[in-house]
Protein backbone atom coordinates (compact mmCIF):
# COMPACT_ATOMS: atom_id res chain seq x y z
CA UNK A 1 0.00 0.00 0.00
CA UNK A 2 1.35 3.39 -0.87
CA UNK A 3 1.34 6.39 1.43
CA UNK A 4 -1.59 8.80 1.28
CA UNK A 5 -1.25 11.38 -1.49
CA UNK A 6 -2.54 14.70 -0.09
CA UNK A 7 -4.51 17.34 -1.97
CA UNK A 8 -1.65 19.86 -1.62
CA UNK A 9 0.73 17.63 -3.64
CA UNK A 10 -1.96 16.85 -6.23
CA UNK A 11 -2.78 20.55 -6.70
CA UNK A 12 0.90 21.49 -7.10
CA UNK A 13 1.49 18.72 -9.64
CA UNK A 14 -1.72 19.57 -11.53
CA UNK A 15 -0.73 23.22 -11.73
CA UNK A 16 2.81 22.40 -12.88
CA UNK A 17 1.67 19.96 -15.56
CA UNK A 18 -1.24 22.16 -16.61
CA UNK A 19 0.96 25.19 -17.19
CA UNK A 20 3.91 23.53 -18.93
CA UNK A 21 3.65 21.35 -22.02
CA UNK A 22 7.36 20.57 -21.64
CA UNK A 23 6.87 19.27 -18.10
CA UNK A 24 3.77 17.30 -19.14
CA UNK A 25 5.67 15.74 -22.06
CA UNK A 26 8.60 14.79 -19.78
CA UNK A 27 6.21 13.29 -17.22
CA UNK A 28 4.44 11.25 -19.90
CA UNK A 29 7.79 9.94 -21.19
CA UNK A 30 8.80 8.92 -17.66
CA UNK A 31 5.37 7.38 -17.11
CA UNK A 32 5.67 5.39 -20.33
CA UNK A 33 9.06 4.00 -19.33
CA UNK A 34 8.20 3.19 -15.66
CA UNK A 35 4.52 2.25 -15.96
CA UNK A 36 3.93 1.34 -19.63
CA UNK A 37 0.65 -0.46 -18.90
CA UNK A 38 -1.07 2.71 -17.65
CA UNK A 39 -1.09 4.69 -20.91
CA UNK A 40 -1.80 1.55 -22.93
CA UNK A 41 -4.76 0.81 -20.65
CA UNK A 42 -6.31 4.25 -21.21
CA UNK A 43 -5.61 4.27 -24.92
CA UNK A 44 -6.51 0.69 -25.84
CA UNK A 45 -8.70 0.56 -28.90
CA UNK A 46 -11.99 0.03 -27.08
CA UNK A 47 -11.37 3.06 -24.86
CA UNK A 48 -9.77 5.24 -27.51
CA UNK A 49 -12.77 5.06 -29.82
CA UNK A 50 -15.22 5.75 -26.99
CA UNK A 51 -13.77 9.19 -26.26
CA UNK A 52 -13.30 12.39 -28.22
CA UNK A 53 -9.82 13.74 -28.83
CA UNK A 54 -10.24 16.38 -26.11
CA UNK A 55 -11.45 13.71 -23.65
CA UNK A 56 -8.45 11.48 -24.42
CA UNK A 57 -6.09 14.44 -23.98
CA UNK A 58 -7.71 15.40 -20.68
CA UNK A 59 -7.65 11.79 -19.49
CA UNK A 60 -3.91 11.56 -20.26
CA UNK A 61 -3.31 14.82 -18.38
CA UNK A 62 -5.25 13.47 -15.36
CA UNK A 63 -3.26 10.22 -15.53
CA UNK A 64 -0.01 12.21 -15.55
CA UNK A 65 -1.16 14.19 -12.48
CA UNK A 66 -2.13 11.01 -10.61
CA UNK A 67 1.09 9.18 -11.42
CA UNK A 68 3.42 12.10 -10.73
CA UNK A 69 1.62 12.87 -7.44
CA UNK A 70 2.01 9.24 -6.35
CA UNK A 71 5.66 9.28 -7.44
CA UNK A 72 6.41 12.45 -5.46
CA UNK A 73 4.92 11.02 -2.27
CA UNK A 74 5.99 7.37 -2.57
CA UNK A 75 8.88 7.17 -5.02
CA UNK A 76 8.98 4.69 -7.91
CA UNK A 77 6.73 1.64 -7.86
CA UNK A 78 6.91 -1.76 -9.51
CA UNK A 79 5.29 -1.76 -12.98
CA UNK A 80 1.60 -2.54 -12.91
CA UNK A 81 0.46 -5.57 -14.89
CA UNK A 82 -2.25 -4.94 -17.53
CA UNK A 83 -4.41 -7.73 -16.03
CA UNK A 84 -4.49 -5.91 -12.68
CA UNK A 85 -5.87 -2.82 -14.43
CA UNK A 86 -8.57 -4.84 -16.22
CA UNK A 87 -9.59 -6.56 -12.98
CA UNK A 88 -9.77 -3.25 -11.10
CA UNK A 89 -11.84 -1.73 -13.91
CA UNK A 90 -14.25 -4.66 -13.84
CA UNK A 91 -14.69 -4.35 -10.06
CA UNK A 92 -15.27 -0.59 -10.34
CA UNK A 93 -17.92 -1.05 -13.04
CA UNK A 94 -19.66 -3.65 -10.86
CA UNK A 95 -19.73 -1.17 -7.96
CA UNK A 96 -21.08 1.61 -10.18
CA UNK A 97 -23.73 -0.56 -11.82
CA UNK A 98 -25.23 -1.29 -8.40
CA UNK A 99 -25.72 2.43 -7.71
CA UNK A 100 -29.27 3.75 -8.04
CA UNK A 101 -28.48 7.48 -7.85
CA UNK A 102 -28.80 9.54 -11.02
CA UNK A 103 -26.52 12.54 -10.35
CA UNK A 104 -22.82 12.18 -11.16
CA UNK A 105 -21.40 13.10 -7.73
CA UNK A 106 -23.94 10.90 -5.92
CA UNK A 107 -23.13 7.97 -8.21
CA UNK A 108 -19.46 8.28 -7.26
CA UNK A 109 -20.12 8.16 -3.50
CA UNK A 110 -19.77 4.36 -3.61
CA UNK A 111 -16.06 4.78 -4.43
CA UNK A 112 -15.29 7.02 -1.46
CA UNK A 113 -16.34 4.76 1.41
CA UNK A 114 -13.15 3.24 2.72
CA UNK A 115 -11.03 4.77 -0.05
CA UNK A 116 -7.38 4.93 0.95
CA UNK A 117 -6.61 7.62 -1.65
CA UNK A 118 -9.60 9.87 -1.10
CA UNK A 119 -7.82 13.08 -2.21
CA UNK A 120 -6.91 11.55 -5.59
CA UNK A 121 -10.51 10.44 -6.12
CA UNK A 122 -11.81 13.86 -5.04
CA UNK A 123 -9.41 15.48 -7.53
CA UNK A 124 -10.80 13.28 -10.34
CA UNK A 125 -14.38 13.93 -9.30
CA UNK A 126 -13.79 17.70 -9.24
CA UNK A 127 -12.07 17.66 -12.63
CA UNK A 128 -14.88 15.66 -14.20
CA UNK A 129 -17.81 17.54 -12.64
CA UNK A 130 -19.00 20.26 -14.92
CA UNK A 131 -18.93 23.78 -13.69
CA UNK A 132 -22.37 25.34 -13.98
CA UNK A 133 -20.93 28.57 -15.41
CA UNK A 134 -18.63 26.92 -17.91
CA UNK A 135 -19.61 25.93 -21.36
CA UNK A 136 -18.94 22.32 -22.35
CA UNK A 137 -15.68 21.29 -20.63
CA UNK A 138 -13.14 18.86 -22.10
CA UNK A 139 -15.34 15.92 -21.07
CA UNK A 140 -18.88 15.16 -22.27
CA UNK A 141 -21.61 14.12 -19.86
CA UNK A 142 -21.38 10.60 -21.31
CA UNK A 143 -17.61 10.50 -20.92
CA UNK A 144 -17.43 11.41 -17.24
CA UNK A 145 -18.27 8.06 -15.64
CA UNK A 146 -16.12 5.91 -17.96
CA UNK A 147 -13.15 8.26 -17.50
CA UNK A 148 -13.63 8.25 -13.72
CA UNK A 149 -13.81 4.43 -13.68
CA UNK A 150 -10.67 4.07 -15.82
CA UNK A 151 -8.65 6.51 -13.71
CA UNK A 152 -10.05 5.13 -10.42
CA UNK A 153 -8.81 1.72 -11.61
CA UNK A 154 -5.35 3.22 -12.15
CA UNK A 155 -5.43 4.73 -8.64
CA UNK A 156 -6.46 1.35 -7.19
CA UNK A 157 -3.56 -0.41 -8.90
CA UNK A 158 -1.02 2.26 -7.97
CA UNK A 159 -2.27 2.10 -4.39
CA UNK A 160 -1.56 -1.66 -4.30
CA UNK A 161 1.69 -1.62 -6.29
CA UNK A 162 4.82 -2.34 -4.28
CA UNK A 163 7.51 0.31 -4.24
CA UNK A 164 10.32 -0.45 -6.64
CA UNK A 165 13.53 -1.88 -5.22
CA UNK A 166 15.65 0.45 -7.28
CA UNK A 167 14.77 2.10 -10.54
CA UNK A 168 17.48 4.06 -12.27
Amino acid sequence: MMKFVPEKVIDEVAEGLGSSDVELEATLKALQSHQPALLSFLLEEENASAFSESERGFMIYLLAVIWKSCLEVNGPQEPIHPDALSEAEEQNWELLEAVQAKRFRERLDVFFSGASQEDLLAFLEDCLTEDEEEEEGPVSKEGREPIFVLLKSVVDCLDRAPLAGSLS
